[in-house]
């Protein structure tokens, strides 16, 4: 008969081991993700805003950005002509993200560590079904026909991975999860607007919608030999309006926002608003040059940013 205290001792090596192995796996699959963030640009958005974080947090905010950069590749560059193998590998990852609720690991180490942050968070599982919802549309692409189902695509999308750094972040109140939801919403439009001619030439994609092509007299296949036109500039300047509009509703609503959350969001209105008046600066001619904002720009707008109180 084993003594008690060889059983207990025994238990005991085995709960410790477990424990180990543990932390070995949560740390591999956190560098995983950590050489996914690495591969993004050096002057990105991303990398600037995360030194607005608190470092407690940083590391949580880069598995984010490592698991939205992953799909988002996924569904960008294979779907164009491996419709199927992204589709197929979509659905994989999605089946892997629902099965680890249930504290079962996935293959993929980055679905680990996504999942170890919003258990962590307490972050609702409704922000990730809404995020590859749309990454399911992505593949599937089809026209948009009315501005609301854009900005539905964009809630999804976007503002889903806003509200998930929202809650890291640590404020989750009706009106901050608003002020969240408009900062998707506006990074994604002006995105829309910069990413036009690498939508329309490298994907097959316009994301404008239909209603607003036909009321400006545009052919969705057309569009690049109409960009030096007037129907052109004026469907061009009403997307930007409405993104000006988002990022107005977020200038007006930053004091409800924590110190920490508020920098980050200013962040945001001061570079990504900097793409839209390139884009007014090139006569609304999305197609000839790349939209993009020198580095020097970039680093002066942060270093102001990080020294506001």
């Amino acid at each position: 008969m084993n003594h008690p205290k060889t059983i207990e001792c025994c238990q005991n090596t085995d709960t410790i081991e477990l424990v180990r192995w543990l932390s070995r796996k949560i740390l591999l699959d956190f560098e995983y993700c950590k050489n996914i963030f690495e591969k993004l640009r050096p002057s990105s958005y991303n990398k600037f805003s995360l030194r607005l974080i608190p470092r407690e947090i940083r590391n949580d905010i880069r598995v984010v950005f490592s698991f939205a950069r992953y799909i988002d590749d996924l569904v960008d560059e294979v779907s164009s002509y491996l419709k199927d193998d992204a589709q197929n590998s979509l659905t994989v990852l999605q089946k892997e993200w629902e099965a680890s609720k249930g504290n079962q690991f996935a293959n993929n180490p980055i679905i680990n560590s996504m999942r170890n942050i919003a258990t962590k968070h307490e972050i609702p599982e409704e922000y990730f079904t809404l995020f590859f919802s749309a990454m399911n549309d992505d593949i599937k692409y089809q026209p948009i026909q009315t501005f609301s189902e854009l900005e539905n695509y964009m809630y999804r999308g976007s503002s889903s991975l806003a509200m998930i750094v929202s809650h890291i972040l640590g404020y989750q109140k009706r009106e901050q999860m608003a002020v969240a939801k408009q900062i998707g919403l506006a990074m994604h439009l002006t995105n829309l607007l910069k990413d036009i001619k690498d939508d329309y030439q490298q994907m097959n994609r316009v994301y404008i919608p239909n209603d607003l092509l036909q009321k400006f007299g545009i052919k969705p296949h057309s569009i690049s030999d109409v960009q030096n036109s007037d129907q052109w500039k004026s469907l061009i300047q009403t997307l930007i309006k409405q993104a000006r509009q988002y990022y107005q509703n977020i200038e007006e609503n930053l004091n409800c926002l924590p110190s920490r959350g508020r920098k980050v969001a200013k962040l945001t209105l001061r570079i990504y608003q900097i793409f839209l008046t390139k884009i007014e600066e090139n006569n609304y001619d999305v197609f000839s040059n790349k939209i993009d904002i020198p580095f020097s720009i970039k680093v002066k707008i942060f270093i102001s940013t990080l020294l506001e109180s």
